[in-house]
C-alpha cells in the first residue's frame, strides 16, 4: 500500500578522510525498514524497488580543500538522466572551514532506479565529524521515505 510504511535512514557517524572528485560519498550506517529500498554497499547506491513518490532529506558536514572554491554534491541516478537534484555551497575561501550542505526533494521514482551522492566539487572533500550534545558524533545523514 501507500503511505509512510517504508524508509531508509543513513547516519554517518565518522569522518570520511577524502572523497575524490567525481566519486560517490559512502553510506556508512544504513537502516532500511520495509521493501522499497535495497542498499548496494559495493557502489554505495540506493536501489528504489517500488514505483512511487519519495521524500528525500540529506545533509553533510564537509571540509573544503585548500584550493577549493565551490562545493557541489549531486544526487545522481545510475539508471536514468544523470542528475536528479543537486546541492551546492557557493565560494569557499578558507581552508579547513566546515560547510553544512543540505538538500530536500520530493520526487517520483520508478522501480529499478538507483541513486548515489557524488562529489562534483573542484577538489576532493572531507566529510567531517562534529560532536554534539551528550557526545553524539555526526557527519551527515540521509533519509528517504516512500510517501505514496
Amino acid at each position: 500500500g501507500t503511505g509512510l510504511n517504508s524508509y531508509l535512514y543513513d547516519r554517518m557517524p565518522s569522518n570520511v578522510a577524502s572523497v575524490p572528485v567525481n566519486s560517490v560519498v559512502p553510506l556508512l550506517g544504513t537502516t532500511i525498514v520495509g521493501p522499497d529500498f535495497t542498499l548496494n554497499s559495493g557502489t554505495n547506491s540506493v536501489l528504489i524497488n517500488t514505483t512511487g513518490s519519495y521524500q528525500i532529506n540529506w545533509n553533510l558536514l564537509v571540509t573544503a580543500g585548500a584550493a577549493q572554491k565551490n562545493l557541489i554534491i549531486n544526487m545522481e541516478s545510475l539508471s536514468i538522466a544523470p542528475i536528479i537534484v543537486y546541492m551546492a555551497s557557493g565560494c569557499v575561501t578558507t581552508s579547513g572551514t566546515v560547510i553544512p550542505m543540505v538538500g530536500v526533494a520530493s520526487l517520483q521514482f520508478t522501480a529499478g532506479t538507483s541513486i548515489v551522492f557524488r562529489n562534483r566539487s573542484t577538489d576532493p572533500i572531507i566529510v567531517t565529524t562534529v560532536t554534539g550534545t551528550g557526545g553524539y558524533t555526526y557527519s551527515g545523514s540521509l533519509t528517504i521515505v516512500r510517501i505514496g
